[in-house]
């Protein structure tokens, strides 16, 4: 009997293929000798290199809009020529209906909350109360499996070291205690205040210390204006792909970061994750998976306002991250940074 074809569709944001990587590992394990493809965004594709359990990493940019959709039928072609035997398929835009019903796959599993759920000849329930990676893993409908055994995890190679050890050599960093912090989001309204980084900074701030803003190319001038060139403060935004950026957070103590794809970064380093909520609630289960993470975050009758946030908040006010002092968040951090 010839080897199993499986093709995994996970085509949103970098956090969310972060949290798909249990769902992969699983899927091996599950169907042993399987090859395993999968679809992603070319921005997320990093987070997958050297990932032992997959055969194929397509890329699919689905923003590209002058080649949007001859790129679209070209990933069509692809995909139906490959002949899979099932699709998976976590992400639940009718994009990804589409393509796993174009892929002629005799079965085809997505969640019920699709928005095509009719493509599908396997529909799981979406439960609303699990972490997104224990959805993800009910794809498979095997309830014997113990969800809490699979993490998040993207796999850094000596190159990858390499970069980030020449860097701190270049960059003359001599603190003892590496501090990882990530001020971005693509989401305004899940961004901690500017100001607030900056005077965490400065608690923060001992010569043991050496603080590591970090961030995609489109934080970085939000990184430069937090980290005002101040010593021990390194801004990285930018300077390394996700699996180099992973490798550094390896290195740190632990990383303070708003809802956005750094938290997931952080639990796939193996470091304590404080994550910082504010629009968004850790039940929507997208918070750090697994022990030693932190949620700070203010119990307000206006929260959540939207499953990502927003440009601006819808009553003007801010508060759910206003009222997040940095000198509350000082406070919990306190004993990690005496330890």
């Amino acid at each position: 009997m010839s080897e199993k074809k499986i093709l995994i569709i996970q085509t949103a944001f970098i956090g969310d293929v972060v949290l798909t990587t249990p769902l992969i590992r699983a899927t091996a394990l599950q169907y042993k000798n399987a090859k395993i493809d999968i679809i992603v965004t070319p921005v997320s594709a990093d987070i997958l290199e050297n990932n032992p359990f997959i055969r194929n990493i397509i890329q699919y940019d689905k923003k590209n809009k002058k080649s949007g959709i001859n790129d679209f039928i070209k990933l069509v072609k692809t995909v139906k020529q490959n002949h899979y035997d099932l699709v998976i398929s976590p992400h639940r835009s009718l994009r990804s209906a589409l393509i796993a019903w174009v892929s002629g796959a005799p079965q085809r599993i997505g969640f019920n909350t699709s928005a095509a759920p009719y493509l599908y000849t396997h529909k799981v329930i979406y439960h609303k109360n699990l972490h997104e990676i224990e959805r993800n893993l009910e794809l498979l409908q095997n309830k014997g499996e113990n969800k809490k055994t699979f993490i998040p995890e993207i796999f850094t190679n000596d190159n990858d070291e390499k970069q980030i050890n020449s860097y701190l050599s270049e960059a003359f960093v001599s603190g003892s205690n590496f501090i990882a912090l990530a001020p971005g989001s693509v989401w305004a309204t899940k961004r901690w205040p500017k100001q607030y980084f900056q005077k965490l900074i400065k608690l923060l701030s001992t010569k043991n210390n050496s603080i590591f803003l970090i961030g995609g190319i489109e934080d970085q001038k939000l990184c430069q204006e937090i980290s005002l060139s101040q010593k021990n403060v390194y801004n990285t935004a930018g300077l390394f792909t996700l699996k180099q950026t992973t490798a550094l957070l390896k290195k740190c103590k632990f990383i303070v970061t708003n809802d956005s794809a750094p938290l997931h970064l952080g639990v796939a380093a193996k470091i304590p994750v404080y994550a910082i909520f504010g629009p968004t609630v850790p039940a929507f289960g997208f918070y750090p998976y697994g022990e030693n993470h932190v949620i700070i975050e203010h119990k307000l009758e206006c929260r959540p306002c939207g499953i990502h946030g927003g440009p601006s908040c819808p009553i003007k006010t801010h508060d759910c991250m206003i009222k997040i002092t940095p000198e509350e968040v000082y406070g919990i951090l306190k004993n990690e940074v005496q330890n």
